[in-house]
């Protein structure tokens, strides 16, 4: 599905937009730590189905926290969209955003730091998720971030 992602929207030009969080995938063996894992997200409203969306990658390098928001500034992207998120009124709202998970469109790779031991050779890095990338985000949502009730609802059949 294409979505644009405008300039002129306020809510994309406010710090509410662009997320960086982390989430718990379990405790460690150690017992005091937890394992958790980081979440890097952009948040938008899409000027023409009027609703908002939430571009989400988890386990990525931190550079890409603000680069990613500047690349999708003003463009058009192709995003892979669960069509029940689409068409169930509840999502699309600013409290809860259409989750997108794998996306195309952002353009030419952005240059990062740490492609060595000294983390001092810069690299460049494409934005877009791989294949394996898309699969890791969908997963994670679904086994860390999703409520349970909702997963519940969704995925297991009932007796009836």
């Amino acid at each position: 599905m294409k979505l644009s992602i405008p300039k002129e929207d306020p809510y994309y030009l406010s710090e509410d937009n662009v997320g960086f969080d982390s989430y718990r995938a379990g405790a460690s063996a150690i017992g005091f730590k937890s394992l958790n894992g980081n979440i890097i997200s952009v948040r938008f409203r899409e000027p023409t189905i009027k609703k908002y969306f939430i571009v989400s990658v988890y386990d990525v390098n931190d550079q890409l926290y603000f680069p990613l928001s500047e690349s999708m500034y003003g463009k058009e992207i192709t995003a892979w969209v669960n069509q029940d998120d689409l068409k169930d009124p509840s999502y699309g709202t600013k409290e809860k955003p259409i989750p997108v998970f794998n996306f195309k469109g952002i353009g030419e790779p952005i240059r990062t730091w740490g492609g060595d031991k000294t983390g001092s050779k810069v690299v460049y890095q494409n934005l877009e998720p791989t294949n394996e990338q898309y699969k890791h985000n969908v997963l994670t949502y679904l086994t860390y971030i999703m409520p349970k009730d909702e997963f519940k609802k969704r995925f297991e059949k009932t007796n009836e």
